[in-house]
């Protein structure tokens, strides 16, 4: 019994999300070079962060 509640409890979630997915709007194009673009100042503005300098290959 306890296994049911928690299929059904699944099923409601997923289908709560499917729901708001479609709610969202339709798709829009992915511009990868933006994407990338943004990324990359993101990472650029953030190399003085401690993970950063922790994980850099050119050693300073």
């Amino acid at each position: 019994m306890r296994k049911d509640q928690e299929r059904a409890e699944g099923i409601a979630e997923l289908q709560a999300l499917i729901t708001q997915g479609i709610e969202s709007g339709a798709a829009q194009n992915f511009d990868k070079a933006a994407f990338l673009a943004r990324m990359k100042q993101q990472h650029d503005g953030s190399k003085s962060s401690a993970f950063c300098k922790a994980h850099s290959t050119s050693g300073a």
